[in-house]
């Protein structure tokens, strides 16, 4: 199977126009040029962002894309385990996700339930507040909704893959 390079464009020409013809002006005037990125968002029907996700200490977490066709998030730390992803505008109201979480602005949806590094029960949330961040939190299993944990403390050095889509 051959694989388009990101950089080439695709010429599209209106169903109207014969093209048993030579180019000519109406082939020209009626012609649309696409990228590879505007294909894939046609056929897939949205924009991801995926990726493995890995925090230590009280630094702002590290990334490491593995796919990104929603632009670049800013990643920074802003309470004990609790992670925020910044893209002004990128986060479409009722149509994102995180990691196959339902879009319900302000809801957190418990992703992954494990045992840490120490043996007690971790959670990791994801949520889409509004459309230019998202945020990840781990918390422990304590009465209430659980404590907050650093990342680090819970995974150590360890990574987790993330995955937040937009829909068209």
């Amino acid at each position: 199977m051959a694989i388009i390079p990101d950089g080439q464009k695709i010429n599209t020409i209106d169903e109207s126009v014969p093209t048993g013809e030579k180019r000519s002006s109406q082939n020209n005037s009626l012609s649309e040029y696409y990228s590879i990125a505007d294909l894939k968002d046609t056929i897939l029907g949205y924009k991801v962002y995926s990726g493995l996700f890995t925090q230590a200490g009280t630094d702002a977490p590290v990334v490491t894309v593995l796919e990104n066709t929603i632009g670049d998030i800013v990643w920074s730390r802003d309470t004990l385990g609790n992670y925020r992803g910044t893209l002004i505008g990128a986060f479409t109201a009722g149509k994102s996700t995180f990691n196959g979480m339902t879009s319900f602005a302000g809801n957190s949806t418990k992703m992954e339930t494990f045992n840490d590094l120490s043996g007690n029960i971790t959670y990791m949330y994801g949520d889409i507040f509004d459309t230019g961040f998202v945020t990840f939190s781990t918390r422990d299993d304590s009465p209430g909704g659980g404590a907050p944990v650093e990342y680090s403390t819970a995974i150590g050095t360890s990574t987790y893959f993330i995955e937040i889509r937009v829909y068209n």
